[in-house]
């Protein structure tokens, strides 16, 4: 299991979408405010109507935690 379908079953990051051109809609996730604890969310170089989460040094270790202890729920 990827580490993002993790965090959104967590509730860190949500998918939200943009309208694209040519009628094509674009996902992309975005940290949320129980996600900011542990980083922010920066402009998309691929795209500005996109954020990109990006997580602190200092708290990914907690971040880690949080995901072991989903899967080990989960399995």
């Amino acid at each position: 299991m990827k580490a993002n379908t993790v965090l959104v079953a967590l509730g860190i990051l949500e998918e939200q979408t943009r309208p694209g051109s040519k009628g094509v809609t674009h996902k992309f996730r975005v940290l949320t405010e129980a996600g900011q604890k542990y980083g922010k969310n920066l402009i998309s170089p691929q795209n500005e109507r996109e954020t990109q989460p990006h997580y602190y040094v200092a708290t990914f270790p907690a971040l880690l935690d949080l995901i072991n202890s989903w899967l080990q729920e989960a399995a």
